[in-house]
């Protein structure tokens, strides 16, 4: 497996990702998986991604972390595809659908996105974050008083968290932001609860209202092997060199999987251009509207709104 590396200059006001996999295939089957299970193979992809992000966090907890659970899924279908025996039903099993089908593997996935509701660099101010390491440090936050959908929910052991919606222009992608209603409720305690079924039932529960919303500027990039995190999530035979069975991409040669990088990259500012932005300036008035401030760790999902698809999700400790 081939990983380019990448670099990018961004214009103020966007926020980009990028997830270079260099693995040059791709597949165009008959739909055939939804028989073998009712959910959507976006939905499907999305859950094993979250899964991998999931073992990473633990081993992890204070670092940032940025990854691509659609990424994830579609190298694991690509390597399904040419799985045999053991190493196939081992990867069957984790995934939870048969054949591959309507995913195929992409050599990168870029996106470039301007906010719906853009943020005014006056704003932008430096204010306390506290850091997962227990500190308090100053960034420069961005900030804006305008229409969001949020909503709070809490987790089966009773812990609240609340979550915000960010739509991009065109509103097919959206950023979702969680984080922990208490300060003393550590992100790593609300990760495990987290799922497409969980994300999802955020959208029924989220209600439009005039919010202060108060975000820091940040960039995180992250090379992450996901060995390890395959592994403890069952997948271990195709790295093995002596059970895997790749006999469906060549019987003249024993392969197996050694690596299996990801090196992503996300920046986060506020829109530069004035022109047509219906914003308000951050005044504290006897009527204040409620204020969404995320100013210590927190989970974002980048989805697709139309599939449900995540194409981008990450933890924050430390912007």
């Amino acid at each position: 497996m081939l990983m380019s590396d990448y670099r990018s200059t961004l214009p103020a006001g966007t926020m980009s990702w990028q997830f270079p996999f260099v693995l040059l295939v791709a597949v165009t089957l008959p739909s055939v998986c939804l028989q073998f299970n009712p959910q959507p193979l976006e939905e499907l992809g999305s859950d094993i991604g979250i899964q991998v992000f999931s073992q990473i966090a633990k081993s992890r907890p204070q670092e940032n972390i940025v990854v691509s659970p659609h990424g994830i899924a579609s190298v694991l279908g690509m390597l399904q595809l040419g799985a045999d025996g053991r190493t196939k039903a081992q990867l069957t099993a984790v995934m939870r659908y048969g054949v591959l089908t309507r995913m195929v593997l992409v050599n990168a996935l870029y996106f470039k996105g301007l906010w719906k509701s853009r943020f005014r660099p006056e704003n932008t101010k430096k204010r306390p974050f506290m850091a997962a390491d227990g500190k308090s440090y100053q960034v420069p936050m961005l900030a804006q008083l305008s229409l969001f959908r949020s909503g709070s929910a809490s987790t089966p052991n009773g812990l609240w968290y609340n979550f915000i919606e960010l739509p991009y222009h065109g509103e097919s992608i959206s950023m979702l932001i969680a984080l922990p209603s208490e300060s003393s409720t550590p992100l790593s305690a609300i990760i495990p609860h987290i799922n497409t079924k969980t994300i999802d039932s955020w959208t029924s529960m989220m209600v439009p209202k005039r919010v202060q919303v108060v975000l820091p500027k940040f960039t995180a990039a992250a090379q992450t092997d996901l060995k390890e995190p395959l592994k403890a999530l069952g997948i271990t035979e195709m790295f093995d060199p002596s059970k895997a069975n790749f006999a469906k991409i060549t019987r003249s040669e024993n392969l197996h999987i050694s690596h299996i990088l990801q090196k992503a990259k996300i920046e986060v500012s506020e829109d530069g251009t004035k022109a047509s932005a219906v914003t308000t300036a951050i005044l504290i008035a006897r009527s204040s509207p409620p204020w969404f401030i995320v100013d210590r760790p927190f989970l974002f999902f980048i989805r697709h709104n139309p599939t449900g698809a995540f194409l981008f999700m990450g933890q924050i400790n430390k912007p």
